[in-house]
């Protein structure tokens, strides 16, 4: 296991990720996150592929990538859901339909709020 954290973690790119990923786009569209079996996709053409077909590229998952006390990028459980739990209620790592029904609302919600 590689002992080096993934530029995606490093504060300046959480902040501006736009150069980040232009550069991944162009050497590695398909970008493993090392150790977590976890992969970035970049090229919208890409995107749209692995959004459309969630039986081959399912992203339902009940953990979200993390760096740990020690440095490493890891996977964290989504509070207390654990792996093999049905997440469908978790917007964020629901496959479709599920996500489809819950972001529609949230949006709509999050729409509203920021008219205030």
């Amino acid at each position: 296991m590689s002992t080096s954290i993934d530029p995606l973690f490093d504060p300046g790119v959480v902040q501006y990720p736009h150069d980040y990923y232009a550069k991944l786009r162009v050497s590695d569209p398909v970008h493993e996150i090392p150790g977590t079996g976890t992969f970035l996709v970049t090229p919208l053409s890409l995107i749209h592929e692995v959004v459309a077909k969630p039986a081959v590229y399912s992203h339902q998952s009940a953990h979200f990538l993390q760096i740990d006390r020690l440095g490493r990028a890891t996977l964290r459980g989504a509070g207390p859901i654990e792996a093999g739990d049905d997440v469908s209620a978790i917007l964020a790592t629901a496959d479709p339909p599920a996500h489809t029904g819950q972001r529609r609302p949230s949006a709509t919600a999050t729409a509203t709020c920021s008219k205030g």
